[in-house]
């Protein structure tokens, strides 16, 4: 029995189906800090989208490693390219039909996102971006777009605009997003290096990313604790779970022995955006606890 949940478990991992699951319960914390609902089909069509968007990524990054990938991940999207690239285009076939049903003030910002997410494909695949600046790397990138989407629908619910809450939870899921995604770069370094992947550990080197990772982790928990300062009261549960977020990151930087095994970086970054679950969990059934 812990064989086979351990194995679907890793299955759910390689279809990038926590990163799914994680900007869902992402974009739920966005609509209990500000206090709205947002429809279903918004959850739906988010997930969706992201689920397409890493799969591209996944099979692009497949496709181009001319030997047998390193990482489990792209040893399966090698194994099953044309299979999940027929299951990619009925995925978007089937979210262009949800994209329809959606209201029309998603639209210009989905349009937008659309340009952006095809120019980091654009810049990824078919250009060699030779800058060593930082704010030009691949995960920089996703970092900008992972952050802007998981706020698309929420934000278009919102009747009105707090805008320095809204400012710091954007900020704040960037700072997050961007710190699991360098993490895992400085994780796999020596993997990209075997698989000839760009990643801002192959351009500005280990020992560059472990100073800016601090720094930027350093970063991220002063701004929590700002955000707890101004805005804390009513909301003190996402708050707390922001907090754990940016503490087991922490943990994943600060203990590389532990959880180098079996990919634990990986599996632990990811699941940190799964922790506004229990806010879910909470609310929904506090009263009988």
């Amino acid at each position: 029995m812990y064989k086979w949940l351990k194995q679907s478990y890793s299955l759910f991992r390689i279809l990038s189906l926590d990163v799914v699951s994680g900007v869902v319960a992402v974009a739920y914390l966005w609509s209990e800090v500000l206090q709205i609902k947002i429809e279903l089909s918004i959850y739906v069509a988010l997930g969706l989208a992201v689920w397409l968007i890493y799969t591209l990524d996944h099979l692009l990054d497949a496709y181009k490693i001319p030997h047998t990938a390193h990482t489990q991940r792209h040893r399966f999207h090698q194994k099953y390219l044309l299979a999940l690239s027929i299951t990619w285009i009925l995925g978007a076939a089937c979210g262009f039909w949800i994209a329809l049903q959606l209201p029309i003030r998603l639209w210009v910002g989905g349009v937008v996102m659309l340009g952006l997410v095809a120019l980091h494909f654009l810049l990824n695949f078919w250009f060699n971006i030779s800058k060593k600046q930082l704010i030009w790397q691949k995960e920089t990138r996703i970092a900008i777009f992972y952050s802007l989407g998981v706020a698309l629908g929420p934000l278009s619910e919102v009747q009105y605009f707090a805008y320095p809450l809204i400012f710091w939870m954007l900020l704040m899921i960037f700072g997050l997003a961007w710190l699991n995604l360098l993490l895992i770069s400085l994780y796999e370094s020596e993997i990209d290096f075997k698989d000839l992947h760009d990643s801002t550990a192959q351009r500005l080197g280990q020992a560059s990313l472990e100073i800016i990772l601090a720094r930027l982790s350093w970063l991220i928990g002063v701004f929590w604790l700002l955000g707890v300062y101004l805005f804390f009261h009513g909301l003190w549960v996402s708050w707390i779970l922001l907090g754990l977020m940016w503490f087991t990151l922490e943990q994943v930087r600060h203990s590389p022995n532990y959880f180098r095994v079996g990919e634990r970086y990986r599996a632990w970054s990811d699941f940190v955006f799964l922790y506004p679950y229990f806010l879910y969990i909470l609310i929904l059934y506090g009263t009988r606890f």
